[in-house]
């Protein structure tokens, strides 16, 4: 015999399925929502971490580009070790019958020859410039990520003098803030970071994530040319 209406179980059956998937829309929703913020928080990784390589691999000060010496070495595209004005750190003539000859201390107790800037010039303050053609000159860098004119994320960059401290009281190669950020507080390193912020619809900033890459004044590893 054909029926003409549902079992009563066949009706609860019913009622609890509608149920499930009308529970289940809100997270769905959600979920929706954390997949495509996180799909754009990828675009502002990828520029945060494009602008750090960039600046990274910029000279390391400006007197390291900057020089009215002929024949530099930075015309062989290396630069120089400078002074920083800590002589506990700073490239030094140990052997005064070799005048020519520069050394620096490393991370251990002895000094090794290095390609110290042959007129002892010294790192500069970090200040920011528009020129952006050193590592320092990015301190307080700013840059909007937009699109169809809504801004989605902010990143700044902070660039200073840090000082790795080895101390016995401390713990060993902790980084430490120097008290200013050049002249005789000048260390030999540098601290790039770079933060990404989402702006938020209702305006408000979030703070996405943060990154940090210390940048060294080790000069670079390019010999002197040989004379024949």
């Amino acid at each position: 015999m054909k029926r003409s209406a549902f079992t009563f179980i066949e009706l609860v059956f019913s009622i609890v399925v509608v149920g499930i998937v009308i529970l289940s829309i809100p997270l769905i929703v959600r979920q929706s929502n954390a997949n495509t913020a996180e799909s754009q928080n990828v675009i502002g990784y990828y520029n945060a971490l494009t602008i750090m390589n960039t600046i990274r691999n910029k000279p390391w000060d400006l007197n390291n580009i900057n020089s009215t010496v002929m024949n530099d070495f930075t015309a062989s595209g290396g630069y120089y070790i400078l002074q920083t004005g800590n002589p506990n750190i700073d490239c030094r003539v140990l052997d005064q019958s070799k005048p020519n000859i520069y050394t620096k201390p490393g991370l251990g107790i002895s000094d090794r020859r290095r390609m110290c800037d042959p007129n002892l010039k010294t790192a500069q303050p970090i200040t920011q410039s528009s020129n952006l053609d050193n590592i320092g000159a990015f301190n307080n860098y700013s840059q909007t990520i937009s699109s169809k004119g809504d801004t989605f994320f902010v990143i700044n960059v902070s660039v200073k003098y840090v000082d790795v401290n080895f101390g016995s009281n401390t713990i060993a190669g902790s980084i430490i803030d120097s008290p200013n950020q050049g002249g005789a507080a000048a260390t030999d390193i540098k601290e790039i970071e770079v933060k990404l912020n989402r702006r938020m619809p209702d305006g408000s900033i979030e703070h996405i994530s943060t990154y940090k890459y210390y940048a060294t004044n080790i000069g670079t590893d390019v010999p002197y040319a040989k004379d024949n």
